[in-house]
């Protein structure tokens, strides 16, 4: 089970990794953009059929859908001529054991639990509006609940003085950020999908 949990925290881990063109304004510690100073774009960017996105040269409507599996894609060159990309994790099987494209969007869910999730990927996230209620994550037919009742503790000489404040409420920031602003004091607390 230790091992399993690791590999799931991984898999959350590998496909943290998203930007978008708001993305392009968060600046390095020499203020150039990072992602125009590294040219590095995820899988799952928006502009993966752009000239710099990974499917530079590709057209979306181009993709053989019925060969499509969990890391691969077929794009159809014209004149009975295919192309086939091998590259890890690009599709999960939807309800109707279909691939569709993974797309790491937070979006609200309706529900009263979790009124925040991502259900478009392999394993689901769902996230609670509360500090206390952490995030619920789902893969194989298995639910993992990480990061409960969060706090932030000084410790000084043994003595233990809590300084987050657990009243704050959860706000969806952009596609992919849940923020808890003031979640100490100058300190918000972020879950980035």
């Amino acid at each position: 089970m230790k091992k399993f949990l690791l590999f799931v925290l991984f898999l959350i881990s590998i496909n943290l990794f998203v930007f978008s063109q708001e993305d392009k304004q968060v600046l390095t510690s020499q203020g150039e953009s990072w992602i125009n100073n590294t040219g590095m774009f995820s899988r799952y960017h928006s502009n993966k059929f752009s000239d710099t996105g990974l499917y530079s040269g590709y057209k979306a409507e181009d993709e053989v859908l019925a060969n499509r599996t969990q890391h691969s894609k077929t794009f159809d060159k014209g004149s009975g001529s295919y192309e086939y990309m091998l590259i890890g994790d690009l599709h999960y099987k939807d309800a109707n054991d279909l691939w569709q494209d993974i797309d790491v969007s937070i979006k609200t869910s309706g529900n009263t639990i979790f009124p925040y999730a991502n259900t478009t990927n392999k394993f689901r996230t769902y996230y609670t509006n509360s500090i206390e209620g952490g995030i619920k994550v789902s893969y194989l037919n298995t639910d993992f609940e990480l990061a409960k009742n969060t706090k932030i503790s000084l410790v000084n000489g043994g003595n233990s003085v809590v300084v987050s404040n657990a009243d704050v409420s959860a706000d969806l920031l952009d596609y992919r950020t849940i923020n808890f602003s003031n979640f100490a004091q100058d300190i918000d607390y972020q879950y980035i999908q």
